[in-house]
């Protein structure tokens, strides 16, 4: 087994800091896993922006094709949610990017602060998605895009596809999103443990 996988679980890498008969602190070990965490966030910076990305590149599709049959207030809406979203995830995360020059508490500070934003980054996805899928139901209900023209009007029977498919995707982003959580809770509680034995010393 190298360091690196030594060192990949908080809950080892604390019983090999209490274990070290000097009492000192594996600053580089710390160090590594700050860093290689401090690149995970970093890609999934980008791999969201890019999402972001297709996902209004396809809204401004729908607007001015109108191929897909929605309407266009629910496509704005959409629209003003993902700017709106995006933009909070990248304000909420603007300060834990960089974890460079940074002593053994900071490091784990700068952790704890990544652990809650995480957090509250996924609680607010679940919330969102909820909101936008009952926002979807009420469309449907209100039998919003079912005037016009038999072509271009949405059927019972599309809505109804629209909320299973979108009601589909919420469950399964949910029940990931709960699991990520929980691992992301027993983590920062042995975080804060960490930083607590790093105070004693």
């Amino acid at each position: 087994m190298n360091a690196a996988d030594k060192h990949d679980d908080w809950l080892a890498l604390g019983d090999d800091w209490r274990a070290q008969a000097t009492g000192t602190v594996d600053v580089e070990a710390l160090r590594d896993e700050v860093r290689r965490r401090g690149r995970r966030l970093r890609w999934a910076i980008l791999h969201e922006l890019a999402g972001f990305a297709i996902a209004m590149g396809l809204c401004v599709w729908v607007l001015v094709t109108d191929r897909a049959g929605i309407p266009v207030t629910v496509v704005i809406g959409l629209l003003v949610i993902l700017v709106g979203f995006q933009g909070w995830s990248l304000w909420i995360r603007r300060r834990q990017v960089s974890d460079s020059g940074l002593d053994a508490k900071a490091m784990v500070d700068l952790e704890i602060a990544r652990a809650r934003t995480s957090l509250r980054y996924w609680r607010v996805s679940i919330w969102l998605s909820v909101a936008m899928w009952l926002m979807l139901y009420a469309a449907a209900m209100l039998g919003i895009g079912m005037v016009g023209t038999p072509a271009d009007a949405i059927s019972a029977d599309k809505w109804a596809g629209i909320l299973v498919g979108a009601g589909s995707v919420g469950i399964g982003f949910g029940i990931w999103a709960w699991w990520l959580g929980r691992r992301t809770s027993a983590r920062l509680l042995r975080l804060r443990g960490l930083r607590d034995e790093l105070s004693d010393r």
